[in-house]
């Protein structure tokens, strides 16, 4: 697994109660899964309340331990002071390996009571710790915001007092999470029909490969099955809207499509940062996932890509075949009605690893005139 399919997640930081800054990590899912997956869903607070009564997040939580020229301890959501803490999987879970050193500043690792007593608790390190390796699970990194590391590293002394308070102020997994690649175990699943409604309204995005001429897809949008979903869509194709929070227009136009896997999706609308960790909604926030009553059954349906339950925002995907395994999780709002060969054209610029071969661009995007019948969803 290459660094583009690893989980990435963010802190905000706050050091008595001033904002600092946001620092980024990327997980090691591909050599410690269980242990990476109980830290992205401590971010993203989806498994909601723990067996302690408290909420499954670290959000607000502090580091309480910080030793300079060693590490940042936090985790403790529970009591805040080192004692507490309580992992997704109701209970201490076991070392996973012990694969990844303690070789440079920046390293998330378990911190535990001893062997196979792993939590909540983390650390990070500030330095090499060479003789942490063998005793705690490595399962990520600082990608961004060392700088901030290095401030809240300021804050601490020998006997790992902070000389302020620490906090998280807001986590969770960056933007666009692309849909999971390994289907699970199928499960026998009803498969619903958009029920027709006229006035659905249809739009375009103009994309181009390279420097070679645009050429156009058309789609449907199912406002008459998810409403709000349709119309954040179509807002975004139109820029109507202005300007967002982020100060950018909130437009798809002149954004790109980030991530192309074959015989899987096409994924764009980060329109902020370009990479999968930005874009917004016209709401100003993450939404809700407005129901699943559509399902990916075919190619050519636009999706919304996200960072779990209720996290939509600009990012979506569109399939290149049918994706079953995607049902439930990711909300289906239209589909392509002309153009699936520059689809099958984009698809072809991708590679497994997700990064395109050329840049492949929306030069263009709007709303077209009328609207059209929904389209049954069915399985082609």
């Amino acid at each position: 697994m290459t660094s583009a399919n690893r989980h990435k997640v963010f802190f905000e930081i706050s050091i008595d109660g001033q904002k600092r800054g946001r620092v980024e990590f990327e997980l090691f899912n591909d050599i410690v899964p269980k242990t990476a997956e109980n830290f992205r869903c401590l971010c993203t607070g989806e498994k909601g309340q723990g067996r302690s009564g408290k909420k499954l997040h670290f959000k607000n939580s502090k580091f309480h331990r910080v030793i300079p020229g060693f590490m940042l301890q936090g985790g403790d959501f529970t009591r805040g002071n080192g004692t507490g803490g309580e992992s997704i999987y109701g209970e201490k879970f076991r070392d996973e390996n012990f694969k990844m050193k303690h070789t440079t500043p920046g390293l998330l690792s378990m911190a535990n009571a001893g062997p196979n007593t792993n939590g909540s608790q983390f650390f990070i390190t500030t330095v090499e710790t060479a003789h942490l390796n063998g005793k705690h699970v490595v399962f990520g990194k600082v990608t961004e915001g060392m700088d901030i590391v290095k401030a809240v590293e300021r804050m601490g002394t020998s006997s790992g007092k902070t000389r302020g308070v620490i906090s998280i102020s807001d986590c969770g997994q960056l933007g666009g999470r692309t849909p999971d690649t390994v289907q699970p175990s199928q499960k026998r699943k009803a498969e619903a029909e958009a029920p027709s409604s006229e006035g659905n309204p249809k739009v375009f995005l103009d994309v181009a490969i390279g420097s070679s001429p645009a050429q156009r897809m058309e789609f449907v949008l199912f406002k008459d099955i998810v409403p709000k979903t349709a119309e954040n869509f179509r807002c975004l194709c139109t820029g109507e809207k202005g300007k967002g929070r982020s100060g950018k227009p909130l437009h798809y136009k002149g954004s790109s499509f980030h991530r192309i896997i074959p015989e899987f999706m096409l994924q764009g609308g980060d329109f902020t940062r370009g990479n999968g960790t930005g874009g917004e909604s016209i709401y100003g926030e993450k939404f809700k996932d407005e129901n699943f009553q559509l399902k990916h059954t075919k190619p050519g349906q636009l999706s919304m890509a996200n960072a779990g339950p209720n996290t939509n925002g600009s990012q979506f995907f569109i399939t290149t075949v049918k994706t079953k395994w995607l049902n439930n999780k990711h909300v289906v709002f239209g589909e392509i009605t002309k153009g699936l060969e520059i689809m099958k054209a984009v698809e072809a610029m991708g590679d497994d690893n997700g990064k395109p071969k050329r840049k492949v661009t929306i030069v263009d995007c709007g709303e077209l005139g009328g609207g059209t019948p929904s389209k049954k969803a069915k399985d082609t």
